[in-house]
This record gives C-alpha cells, sequence and structure tokens, in this order.
C-alpha cells in the first residue's frame, strides 16, 4: 500500500486503526476456534487478522476477539408485549466477542419452544422462532454493530416477539433495497473475515436474504443510528386451519416450516403423499418453490412473489 494510502486508511476510525482500551490481552478462546476448524494456527495468526497498530499495540478488533473483552451485551425478557416488566436478565461479558456468539446462539435457541401438533400418524413441529433467522439476526448484529462510537446490540424478548437491536444504522449510500438484496459496505469487514474463518457467518452477503426466506422485509426497522429487528412469534394455533377454516397449502407451511418432509405436509394438509408431490414439481416449475440442499439436510425456499391464494385453490382441488 502506498503511504498515501495509507495516511489515509489510518485518518478513518475503523476497529484496526483504534488502540485496544487494554494491552496485556490473552486470544485462548479464539485461537482453539481456528484449530477445532483445523486452521494451522502459527505465531503470525494475530498479524494475519490484523490485530496489531503499525506501533505494535493491540487495536480495538484485537480487542473484541481477546478473553479480556469486557463490553457488556445484554439479554433482557419482559412479562408482557413492553418493557415495563423485567422478569429475566443476562449479560455476556469478559470473554471474547467469538464465545459470546456462541452462548447467545445456545442461551436464545434454549428459549425458542417447538410446538407441535400431533396428528393420527405422526406430529407435525412449529418454531416459536425460526432458528436458521434467528442465527442470523443474532450474526448480523454483533459483526455489523458500529462498536467505534461505543454502541452495543441488545437482545430483548417479549410475549409475542424477539427484538435484536445493532447500533450503527445503514452504512453511507447503501439503500434498503441494497440491504435486502445482500449488498453491504461493512463497517467491520476485518471482524466479519474472523466469523466467517469459524463458520459463525455466511458469506457475500447472503444471510439476510435467507432471513428473508421466512419473515417479510418488515421486519426490519431502519434509523439513522440504528437498525432493529423484530421478529413475530409464532403460536401453537399457527399449527392448524386458519380463520377461513380452510387447511393450510404447501407454500404456507413451507414459508413457516422450511424443513417439512413430504410426509409431514401430507399430513398436515390431510392429503395423499403423491399429492404433494405433484404440487411441489407444479410451484417448483412455476419457480415459487425450489430445494436448497439434499433431501436430507436440505429446506425448501419459497419466493416471496408467489400467490398463496393459487395454492390454495390446488388444495381445495385435490381434498
Amino acid at each position: 500500500m502506498f503511504e498515501s494510502e495509507m495516511s489515509y486508511f489510518y485518518s478513518k476510525l475503523t476497529l484496526v486503526n483504534q488502540v485496544s482500551p487494554v494491552q496485556d490481552l490473552t486470544f485462548d478462546y479464539m485461537t482453539e476456534q481456528y484449530r477445532r476448524k483445523g486452521y494451522d494456527v502459527g505465531d503470525n495468526l494475530l498479524v494475519q487478522l490484523q490485530l496489531l497498530m503499525p506501533s505494535g499495540e493491540y487495536n480495538y478488533l484485537a480487542y473484541l476477539l481477546s478473553d479480556q473483552n469486557s463490553l457488556y451485551i445484554q439479554y433482557a425478557r419482559y412479562a408482557t408485549d413492553d418493557v415495563f416488566d423485567l422478569v429475566e436478565r443476562k449479560a455476556f461479558t469478559n470473554q471474547s466477542l467469538l464465545k459470546t456468539a456462541h452462548e447467545l446462539y445456545d442461551f436464545l435457541q434454549s428459549h425458542n419452544t417447538t410446538y407441535s401438533r400431533i396428528l393420527p400418524t405422526g406430529r407435525l413441529d412449529l418454531e416459536k422462532v425460526n432458528s436458521t433467522a434467528l442465527r442470523e439476526i443474532v450474526t448480523n448484529a454483533l459483526v455489523h454493530n458500529d462498536y467505534r462510537k461505543g454502541g452495543l446490540p441488545t437482545f430483548e424478548e417479549f410475549t409475542d416477539r424477539m427484538e435484536i437491536s445493532s447500533y450503527g444504522g445503514l452504512p453511507n449510500d447503501v439503500t434498503p433495497d441494497d440491504f435486502f438484496n445482500g449488498y453491504s459496505l461493512p463497517v467491520n469487514p476485518q471482524l466479519i473475515r474472523v466469523f466467517r474463518d469459524l463458520g459463525l457467518a455466511e458469506s457475500l452477503g447472503t444471510g439476510i436474504r435467507r432471513v428473508l426466506h421466512f419473515y417479510p422485509r418488515d421486519i426490519f426497522l431502519f434509523s439513522s443510528n440504528f437498525l432493529r429487528v423484530s421478529l413475530p412469534f409464532s403460536s401453537p394455533e399457527d399449527l392448524r386451519k386458519d380463520g377461513s377454516g380452510k387447511p393450510k397449502t404447501v407454500l404456507e407451511l413451507l414459508k413457516s416450516s422450511p424443513n417439512l418432509t413430504i410426509k409431514e405436509l401430507s399430513l398436515a394438509l390431510g392429503v395423499s403423499v403423491s399429492t404433494v408431490n405433484r404440487e411441489i414439481a407444479r410451484l417448483s416449475a412455476e419457480g415459487a418453490l425450489f430445494r436448497i440442499g439434499s433431501k436430507k439436510t436440505g429446506y425448501w425456499n419459497v419466493e416471496d412473489s408467489c400467490d398463496y391464494s393459487v395454492a390454495a385453490e390446488t388444495v381445495k382441488e385435490y381434498r
């Protein structure tokens, strides 16, 4: 890098050119995670990850990833749909941001109730919050938060929703459409690199697009300084018929539960396996539905533009 470019780079406040408030740092948790992923962890790991400033001091990125990171990331649970009755609080602090990420995923998932509908020939399950989307949003809040100015992500659970907020809003010149289409100008690219190395984050901006497979855009609220995601909770009633008394459609079921098997779909709709297979073949041919991944570990993707009413008429026809 030329001297003028270096001067410009270090004139901008970033995680890699902001000095760590603590210099006596260790990285035991981070290095162990790299070893578990099969990386050959050598003496130059800290240099490769850009954790050192030209002066040799640790930078703020190093502080976030160190075992001495004392930032206070909080979870709160309320007894109602408002913030007046706090019933549980948990703090993640004095540990690497990587460890906080792992613990947050596990903790929030432990609160993620799975509702079941018992059928004569099997059971149909539905998570309170889609776990794939939840993981993506937690990751997004942690890696895209603007730590440079002291803001921190927060995690709040109400009776009807989960709200996850991060500080910083959208970067300059990035529009909501850019965001939803997976284009971004990340504030913390070096932090994202570490999360990707360790399998905690997707690449190429696919995380938000994965969330949109399960939820509409209006769960995202943008402001000048914050980004808040409000994940509505499913309920046991979502496993049953809708208010009109009609059965849910293939598309509606897969929108809320993309991991359902053909057999589970047939049980939920009260139709044969062959009927479900024909409907999936039709929807796939129309581009409204396609499979991502293998039969065993993959999931169904429902295009947001598909017309649920068409599928509803199809269900009426074959019942």
